[in-house]
Order: C-alpha cells, then sequence, then structure tokens
C-alpha cells in the first residue's frame, strides 16, 4: 500500500529541536488570546523550508487530540507559554493532525467504502501518508474515479493536502493514442488502444512489423512465462448416490456437470442419459 517516498514529499518532519520560532520547547502551554486557561500543550512542531512551522498542540486527557496551529497565528514566545493571535473558535478550526500510519489507514478506509473505487480500482491504489499530505498514485478505470478518490482522500480528518499521482485508463489510453499519431501504420484505424489498470492493450494489424519496429524509439524483446496455476476448492465436498427403481440419480457439488455425466457415462457404459437442464 505505501510506495517508496519521494525527498520532496518527505520534506517536512516532525522535530523538537530549535525552531526557527526562537524558544519553542515540548511541553509549554498554550494560550488563546481570549483565553486565560491554555488550550493544550505544545507536543512538538513540523518544520518545512517551504511553508515555515507548524506547532502540534495536544489538548484534553480523555480523547487527546492534536491539531496543526501554523507559525504565522503565534504571537509571542515566553518562558513559560506559547501564546497565539487567534481566538480558541480558531483554534478549534485548526486541523487534526493524525500519525503517518493511522492517516494512511484512515484514507483506505475512506476509499474502500465507496462501492465503485471499492470493486473497480482499489486493488491498483498507493497510499502514503507524510505529516498530513497524503499522497495517492496508481491507476483507476476512469477519470471520475480519480476525482473522486482525491475528494475522498481530502475529506478525511488529519489529512492537510492531497497530491495526486493516480493515472486513470481513459487519460492513459489518450496518451498512448495520441503518441502513435505521426506513424501513418499506427492510426486509429488499424490499431486500436485499451488499459485495464495501467497495462495497456493494442490490438489490429500491421502489414509490416519491421517497419513498425524501426519507428519506435525504444523496443522490449523477451519470453515470458507464468507458473502453472491449479484450479483446487478448499471446502469438504460430497456426492449422494440414490436409487429410485431402476434409475441412478448422483448429486454432485461440481461445477463441472457436464463433465461428471461425461465421466460416468465412459464408467458405466452409456448407461446415463439425462443430466439437469436437458
Amino acid at each position: 500500500m505505501v510506495p517508496a517516498a519521494s525527498p520532496r514529499f518527505e520534506q517536512r518532519t516532525l522535530s523538537t529541536q530549535p525552531s526557527p520560532l526562537k524558544g519553542l520547547r515540548k511541553g509549554l502551554p498554550v494560550y488563546c488570546i481570549d483565553s486565560r486557561r491554555p488550550v493544550g500543550k505544545l507536543d512538538g512542531w513540523l518544520d518545512n523550508p517551504e511553508h515555515g512551522t507548524d506547532l502540534l498542540v495536544g489538548s484534553a486527557w480523555l480523547n487527546r487530540t492534536v491539531r496543526r496551529v501554523p507559525g504565522t497565528d503565534v504571537d509571542t514566545i515566553g518562558p513559560d507559554r506559547v501564546l497565539l493571535s487567534i481566538d480558541r473558535w480558531q483554534f478549534q478550526a485548526r486541523p487534526l493532525y493524525v500519525p503517518d500510519e493511522e492517516l494512511e489507514q484512515a484514507v483506505y478506509d475512506a476509499l474502500r467504502a465507496v462501492g465503485p473505487i471499492r470493486y473497480l480500482a482499489l486493488r491498483r491504489v498507493e497510499v502514503r501518508a507524510a505529516h498530513g499530505v497524503v499522497r495517492l498514485s496508481g491507476h483507476v478505470p476512469k477519470e471520475l474515479h480519480r476525482r473522486e478518490a482525491v475528494e475522498i482522500a481530502a475529506a478525511v480528518p488529519g489529512v492537510v493536502r492531497v497530491e495526486d499521482q493516480l493515472v486513470s485508463d481513459e487519460r492513459l489510453t489518450s496518451a498512448v493514442a495520441l503518441a502513435m499519431q505521426p506513424f501513418p501504420e499506427l492510426q486509429p484505424s488499424r490499431v486500436t488502444v485499451h488499459a485495464n489498470l495501467g497495462a495497456v492493450i493494442l490490438e489490429g494489424e500491421l502489414d509490416d512489423f519491421t517497419e513498425a519496429l524501426a519507428a519506435c524509439e525504444v523496443t522490449v524483446t523477451g519470453t515470458y512465462s507464468t507458473q502453472p496455476v491449479d484450479h483446487a476448492a478448499m471446502e469438504p465436498h460430497a456426492t449422494v448416490a440414490a436409487w429410485n427403481g431402476d434409475f441412478l440419480t448422483i448429486y454432485t457439488v461440481s461445477q463441472g456437470v457436464k463433465l461428471v455425466v461425461d465421466r460416468l457415462a465412459d464408467t458405466l457404459q452409456g448407461l446415463v442419459r439425462h443430466m439437469p437442464g436437458e
């Protein structure tokens, strides 16, 4: 579910080391401008060269929550407190901070709750979170699924921003068809393009493969194989044979009813004359 992280994606780091906001220390009480009581304590902060520092303020003992407060909301930092330039209501509106693994699971669960994405695309979608920034990558069938996945991820509590790296089969098909336009022998009237969750399928006929291959910037030659796959049922099976006068009825749980009839006919030398549905 988690792809390799890019350096840019991992810029923001959780820190308790000295911050550009001088005087920050873990455990300092945090106050709003309209409150005499602290709204929480400083759990740490996130430093980012591009966006500055976000404070992580933990509140309450039961049902504890941690909120992300931009460094621009800080009014003053004293030896015994951090004073914010916002009121309590504005503080409550600041986004929650959720640890990366929990946020990844929450986004994955939210995507799984939507039928079309769950059954058509979720197996090819990867979710990665880094301090509130969620990256979606992989393949989905349609542009509608891509937009819906991004909207669902953005609505999960704790998500600050969604980086959309999803590719739809619709967009992939268009990109491949566009790349083939300069080649007359690969026009849509001769070669059709399909995609299935990232796998591109080309169908059609070419007069001369040699010319087509020569026109390609990159060609790949290889032999691909897979191991044998046997269909084996794991559940217990049973077959019942019941005599009824001169007739013998076989009840079988096999999906291959016709195969069973044929095998019985061979064994009983043509005495089997009827199967359900005939």
